[in-house]
């Protein structure tokens, strides 16, 4: 068979596991009817979208795949694996204090074919959100009252369905209400700042990201099964979301059988954006005196910004949740190493009110491409995440 890798988007058909041991109850649901296929413009792609309904009380998960796979090439057989293969609940969920730990694994199901090897891929867990930056009102993530990835390796804007709209015109380059769950017109899903977790043969079930390593640049070969965990906070009546999957591909410069990977794959075929940001505190004198409600001080950061190419040409910005800082944005890397860029980031307060903490986000963006394949064309690409500040009480 021959294949126009140009045209071909990387699909996953995810069908979960049935059963569990001990007393939780695990049910998988018939899927839906509907488009799930990747968006063309990018490398990003949208490998799959899936409902979870989790009833913390009687212990049961349930689980329905939003979207089937709508094929426009001869390419079935590499998408239709056995059930229960591609998207697995790891052994059985466990309840704790309003927690769920849930290890979910990944299977790539093209069996031997090195050119549809995956780069970058991350389940993104997608809610309601309640509460939007100061500055950026239009980043909205979740508040203590929604579910929340306590454990995120990032966070991201792609397939939320605020931004990323069903398109009736050309279904699969938004998102899709399947027929088992409940409806986004319903749910009324507003969290446009998701987290996810990271995908790739580097990592295990609970490492940390700072184990990939660069020189593998994240692949998810095909055929390979790979396993994360998600631990995530509850409300006490149990609760809907959405995990969708992201990856991004391109066909490699040699065609197999002499593909090497990943040194095959142009530099395309990782994400635009940066993969993974590490900050360090290098100074903090913010205080707050609650007898003159003065704020003072400053804030100095460091931020290592890792990305497949270019990292020294990446933008480090930092917005503090309800403008309690100034927001700085900062293009000129100070140092670096192998594989990132460190740039510096100062504040100072600007609508401090109390000794409390503050949660800055570090949003680490590309210069270009920007845009989110078209679909919010003056938003610049990047990945974010959460830093908690503290502020020293004085009196």
């Amino acid at each position: 068979m021959t294949v126009n890798w140009r045209m071909f988007l990387i699909l996953i058909i995810i069908v979960f596991i049935i059963g569990c041991s001990g007393g939780t109850d695990i049910t998988a649901l018939a899927p839906a009817s509907g488009d799930f296929a990747g968006h063309n413009a990018a490398p990003h792609q949208l490998w799959g979208l899936w409902q979870f309904s989790i009833d913390p009380v009687a212990e049961r998960v349930e689980y329905a795949p939003l979207r089937s796979v709508e094929l426009h090439l001869n390419a079935l057989s590499l998408l239709e694996p056995p059930a229960n293969v591609n998207l697995t609940i790891e052994g059985a969920p466990q309840f704790s204090g309003g927690n769920v730990t849930i290890d979910i694994g990944l299977h790539h199901p093209a069996e031997g074919q090195v050119a549809l090897t995956g780069f970058d891929v991350k389940g993104i867990l997608i809610g309601n959100g309640s509460i939007p930056l100061e500055e950026l009102p239009q980043l909205i993530f979740a508040g203590e009252s929604d579910i929340r990835l306590l454990n995120a390796d990032g966070y991201t804007r792609w397939w939320n369905p605020a931004e990323f709209p069903y398109n009736a015109v050309v279904p699969h380059q938004g998102y899709v209400d399947g027929l088992l769950g409940v409806p986004d017109s319903t749910a009324h899903f507003t969290g446009t700042l998701n987290p996810y977790k990271y995908y790739c043969d580097d990592l295990t079930t609970d490492s940390d990201i700072d184990e990939i390593q660069v020189a593998h640049r994240g692949y998810f070969s095909a055929g390979k099964k790979n396993v994360r965990r998600y631990v995530i906070d509850y409300t006490p009546s149990g609760f809907v979301f959405n995990y969708a999957v992201d990856a991004s591909w391109l066909p490699p410069a040699i065609p197999p059988p002499a593909t090497q990977v990943p040194d095959d794959f142009p530099p395309g075929a990782n994400q635009p954006e940066p993969y993974r940001v590490v900050v360090h505190e290098i100074s903090n004198s913010l205080t707050y005196n609650i007898t003159t409600s003065e704020a003072s001080g400053s804030l100095s950061l460091e931020v290592d910004i890792y990305d497949w190419v270019g990292a020294d040409k990446d933008v480090l910005c930092g917005y503090s949740t309800y403008g309690e800082l100034m927001g700085t944005c900062n293009s000129w890397p100070v140092g670096g190493g192998e594989g990132f860029s460190t740039y510096q980031f100062d504040t100072a307060p600007q609508n401090m009110d109390s000794a409390d903490d503050i949660l800055l986000w570090v949003a680490a963006e590309c210069q270009s491409p920007s845009g989110y394949n078209g679909k919010l064309p003056f938003e610049t690409q990047g990945i974010y995440l959460p830093y908690i500040v503290t502020v020293k009480e004085e009196s």
